[in-house]
């Protein structure tokens, strides 16, 4: 089934094509995120066993990639679920060859779901399910966790039977709260008090070795750690949250593992700005430490979009990258390798010793600092000096 070749994004290195190896399956799971995936394998992997497969979406991007996929692994499920972050926009030609292969004899039945917390109208044209099941199915990923994994998979099992429900209710889980790391011990602190926040899908599958390591070496130079987790920093209630423990545990350093921008056009600065110290952007990459090291520009455009230049907009002092996206594990009869933040020590030595001298400059007395200014002199001649560019 061949396209013409002048699909947008044949050059776009965001959407490189990667050989895309799976044999057909009963279910296929494409999803944006490599946490849900992994979550996925653990779970559902004993259950369906050869009968499931998962994918990526990001290795489906490209048009040539996509229409591989959906004519050799999808044309011949039973049942496609999608978890797309992004919506539409971001996967085109994916939807384009979805509906190619049904329009040619293809019997899978879809669920095309939104990968973030809302529900997108426009995907929900591409599911073959009634809303009303669609919508138990997106809010089983939405809350997450291992329950509600669970609970997916029995309707799997269920949809598979062309049984439609009843399916189980949906276990409501925490969009934020605090996490207590096993290797913290803050009962011996003298430097300050420093608060990590990440993201809560990383506490709902557990992949917190990156979280863990940075709390550890931070402890360990004798800061105190306090350990955040959210969906959104915007979301008011977790807001409330950071309020109420800075009433009595005032951070010295914020260290942010989150992306984007918080604030609003509205704002003169952002919420985490409000709390009145240093906030430093700590970036997980989404790449493999290889592909770091080897790219001259070090992080790829959409990793410094949302873990540099947006999060810069909110005020945030950029530090480095502490982790990297590394390959975990080999599920074979998935035919599926997950994906799982790995540390870089050497890295969160240098953000840790960072965040101790942040620490000890908040405390430090205005007569006993030390100020140096440096003006920019681009375009570099010397009468552009301090230009505003």
């Amino acid at each position: 089934m061949h396209r013409i070749a002048n699909d947008a994004g044949r050059l776009d290195l965001e959407r490189r094509l990667e050989s895309v190896r799976q044999s057909p399956a009963e279910i296929v799971f494409v999803s944006s995120a490599d946490t849900e995936l992994s979550a996925l394998a653990r779970i559902w992997g004993p259950e369906f066993g050869n009968r499931l497969r998962l994918m990526n979406a990001a290795s489906l991007q490209h048009p040539e990639a996509a229409e591989h996929y959906a004519d050799h692994v999808l044309f011949n499920a039973r049942i496609a679920i999608f978890r797309l972050h992004g919506g539409k926009a971001y996967f085109p030609k994916l939807l384009e060859e979805l509906l190619h292969i049904k329009s040619h004899g293809a019997t899978v039945r879809t669920l095309v779901l939104a990968g973030t917390d809302e529900w997108d109208p426009e995907l929900a044209t591409y599911s073959d399910y009634a809303e009303p099941l669609a919508r138990t199915i997106f809010d089983y990923f939405r809350e997450g966790g291992i329950t509600n994994y669970e609970h997916a998979a029995k309707a799997m099992g269920a949809l598979l039977e062309n049984q439609t429900g009843p399916f189980p209710e949906v276990e409501k889980n925490p969009t934020f709260g605090w996490y207590s790391a096993s290797t913290i011990n803050n009962q011996v602190h003298c430097n300050g008090r420093v608060w990590i926040t990440f993201y809560r899908a990383w506490q709902q599958t557990g992949d917190l070795a990156v979280v863990d390591e940075l709390a550890s070496e931070l402890n360990r130079l004798g800061l105190e750690v306090s350990n955040f987790f959210a969906y959104s920093l915007r979301e008011p209630e977790a807001q409330e949250a950071l309020l109420e423990r800075a009433e009595t545990e005032p951070p010295d350093v914020i260290l942010t593992m989150q992306s984007f921008s918080i604030g609003r056009m509205d704002e003169r600065i952002s919420f985490l700005e409000s709390l009145g110290c240093p906030v430093l952007q700590v970036i997980a990459s989404s790449e493999s430490r290889d592909a770091w090291i080897k790219n001259p520009r070090g992080l790829n455009p959409s990793n410094v979009a949302i873990s540099v230049a947006l999060p810069e907009t909110d005020g945030r002092v950029l530090s480095t990258v502490v982790g990297f996206k590394e390959f975990s594990k080999i599920h074979r009869e998935l035919e599926f390798q997950a994906k799982a933040m790995v540390p870089d020590r050497e890295q969160i030595r240098h953000v840790a010793e960072l965040s101790k001298n942040w620490a000890e400059l908040r405390k430090t007395s205005n007569s006993e600092k030390r100020v140096a200014i440096i003006f920019a002199n681009y375009p570099n001649r010397d009468s552009r000096i301090g230009n505003g560019v």
